[in-house]
C-alpha cells in the first residue's frame, strides 16, 4: 500500500469536521505526499513520517512565498495527521517554532472578484451559476450557497439561513435590499419548483457537488471567496457612503459609522467578529 492509499484509509476512518474541512484536509495531505516525493524522498512512507519531513514541507512553502495564513492552515492538517498516526511530537506545538509568523487578517490588496462574463458563466451548470450568484448577491459561503433552500429561506424581506447550512452551525438572517437579490431568489424558485430543494443536484451528494463547483471555479480562475469580498465591499459603500480602504487605498475615519458598518457586515457574512472585516475591507488605521 503506497502513501496515498494509506492516507485515503486514514481519511475514510476519520471524518472529522465539515465536508469542506475534510476536502481541504485531503487536498493538503495528498499534496504533502507529492511534495515529499518531489523533494527526493522517493520511498516516502506516510506512516513513517518524521520531523525532517515536516521541516522540508514548511521550507518549500516558504520558498514558494505562501502566506502565513496558508502555511498555518496546512500545518493544522499535518497536526491532525500526526495525531491519527500517534506521532504527535513530529509537529511542533506552535507555528512560531516552524518560523511561521502570525496570521495577518488585514487585506493589503483588493481580493474581490465579480461574476465572469456570460460566455464563461455558460461553462457552469445552471445550479452552479446560481450558487455563484448567491455568493455575490448575499455574501454566502460555497457550502451555504449549495445547501441553500430558497423555499425555506425566503421570508420576503429577508432570507433566513438554517444552522445546518452555515459554518459552525451559526444561523443568520440577511435582508433582501436590492432588486437583483429579489430577482435571483425568484430565479432559483423557478429552477427548484415548490419543493424544499437545495442547489445540490438530486443525483449528487454535497461533497460531489462541492468538488465539481470548486474544480470548475479553479479552471476559470474564480474564487467564491472573492465574490464574498465584493459583497462586503459593496455593503460598506452602501452603509457608509464611501469606498472600503482596500478598494480606495485611502484611510477612512475610525468613527461610529465605520464601526457600525463593520459590525453589520461581519454579521451578514456569518462571522460576528468585527475584526474579521479587516480581511475583506482593509484596515481603517
Amino acid at each position: 500500500m503506497n502513501s496515498h492509499q494509506q492516507l485515503e484509509k486514514i481519511l475514510q476512518h476519520n471524518k472529522d469536521g465539515s465536508y469542506s474541512t475534510q476536502s481541504a484536509r485531503a487536498d493538503v495531505l495528498h499534496q504533502f505526499i507529492n511534495d515529499m516525493h518531489q523533494a527526493g524522498y522517493k520511498d516516502f512512507k506516510l506512516l513513517k513520517v518524521g520531523g525532517r519531513h515536516i521541516d522540508r514541507a514548511v521550507s518549500g512553502w516558504k520558498d514558494n512565498n505562501l502566506s502565513p495564513a496558508t502555511m498555518a492552515n496546512r500545518v493544522s492538517h499535518l497536526r491532525w495527521l500526526s495525531q491519527k498516526i500517534n506521532k504527535q511530537n513530529i509537529v511542533p506545538r506552535t507555528n512560531r517554532e516552524l518560523g511561521i509568523g502570525r496570521r495577518s487578517y488585514v487585506a493589503q490588496v483588493d481580493q474581490s472578484q465579480q461574476l465572469p462574463n456570460q460566455a464563461t458563466m455558460n461553462q457552469f451548470t445552471q445550479r452552479q451559476q446560481l450558487s455563484m450568484q448567491l455568493a455575490r448577491e448575499f455574501g454566502l459561503r460555497r457550502e451555504e450557497s449549495l445547501k441553500f433552500q430558497v423555499n425555506v429561506a425566503d421570508k420576503g424581506d429577508r432570507v433566513d439561513l438554517k444552522p445546518s447550512w452555515c459554518k459552525g452551525g451559526r444561523a443568520r438572517s440577511i435582508d433582501v435590499k436590492t432588486q437583483e437579490q429579489r430577482q435571483l431568489l425568484d430565479k432559483i424558485k423557478s429552477v427548484v419548483g415548490k419543493q424544499n430543494q437545495s442547489l445540490i443536484p438530486k443525483e449528487q451528494t454535497y461533497y460531489k457537488a462541492m468538488k465539481d463547483l470548486s474544480n470548475k471555479c479553479s479552471e476559470h480562475g474564480i474564487k467564491m471567496h472573492g465574490l464574498r469580498h465584493a459583497y462586503a465591499q459593496d455593503r460598506y459603500k452602501e452603509i457608509t457612503g464611501r469606498d472600503a480602504p482596500v478598494r480606495s487605498n485611502e484611510a477612512v475615519p475610525r468613527d461610529q459609522i465605520d464601526k457600525a458598518a463593520r459590525l453589520q457586515i461581519s454579521q451578514e457574512l456569518g462571522h460576528n467578529r468585527i475584526e474579521i472585516t479587516n480581511c475583506y475591507l482593509g484596515s481603517n488605521s
